[in-house]
């Protein structure tokens, strides 16, 4: 009869380590999940911070955001598309960066070697979805030029595969794209700094 005791207190006492190896896990899940949530809405809330660099220069910095496929898919739309239409699994996607980039340079140009007979001023002005130019011209050109461009940034894997199993990478690639046609990408340059 003593035997049946020890184990049952022996079986108690694993099945309470087993739950307390649970509960465990799951309140070291909850606070990962409380900390991503609150890093996601940090970022969401903060927007962009500028920084000057040791040399002067503004530079920008922002968190990222940590999403669901299933959240990606839904908020994140126009990234979507872009994802589909480079023919990129999302399952594949690691990372996927958008920036907006303005243009504006507002100038005066003298004019030389001309002849000007009357003193009339003429405009011009250019428009479509990415670029406006327009100015006046007189004995010289005084121009306003903005010009709009969003680069995509998609960093997706290849994984290993044997059958239908799926593991460790294989290749990896970043994939850029800019919306502007007017605009052409020169160089492009990942560096990974390893440790």
């Amino acid at each position: 009869m003593k035997k049946y005791i020890y184990i049952g207190i022996f079986a108690a006492i694993c099945g309470l380590v087993i739950w307390g190896n649970i509960q465990t896990h799951r309140l070291k899940m909850a606070k990962a999940d409380l900390l991503e949530h609150q890093r996601n809405e940090r970022v969401l809330l903060s927007g962009l911070d500028s920084i000057r660099a040791k040399n002067g220069d503004l530079v920008l910095r922002t968190e990222s955001l940590s999403l669901t496929i299933s959240e990606f898919k839904k908020y994140n739309a126009e990234l979507t598309k872009e994802v589909k239409n480079l023919r990129i699994r999302i399952k594949d996607l690691q990372s996927a960066t958008s920036v907006v980039v303005d243009t504006d340079v507002d100038a005066t140009i003298p004019i030389r070697d001309t002849i000007i007979l009357n003193n009339v001023a003429k405009s011009f002005e250019y428009q479509d979805a990415y670029t406006k130019i327009s100015g006046i011209v007189t004995d010289s050109v005084s121009l306003k030029y903005h010009s709009t461009d969003s680069l995509y940034i998609f960093h997706h894997i290849q994984p290993k595969r044997f059958l239908f199993f799926r593991w460790g990478i294989k290749r990896q690639w970043w994939d850029i794209k800019n919306s502007n046609p007017n605009n052409t990408i020169r160089g492009f340059e990942v560096i990974e700094v390893r440790r």
